[in-house]
């Protein structure tokens, strides 16, 4: 919660989803896209590609030490 205070342009979120119940989960997924809709780049690092599907415009992933593009692997 504290990240989103001051509006910033950039949000950078670290497995947000991480022992949060599904009413947290909710709460962050509104969070995400309010974010969004107020013209913040928000990037999400996570395990979750269910999460990450539901929430993302772009998903990449690291493999061997290199950031690839979906299209190039699979989540």
């Amino acid at each position: 919660a504290g990240a989103v205070l001051e509006n910033p342009d950039l949000l950078i979120l670290d497995e947000p989803t991480n022992a949060l119940d599904s009413d947290g989960v909710e709460m962050l997924k509104g969070l995400v896209r309010d974010e969004r809709e107020r013209g913040a780049l928000v990037i999400i690092s996570c395990h979750d590609g269910k999460i990450l599907e539901e929430m993302a415009d772009e998903i990449y992933f690291l493999e061997n030490g290199r950031i690839m593009s979906v299209e190039e692997g699979s989540i």
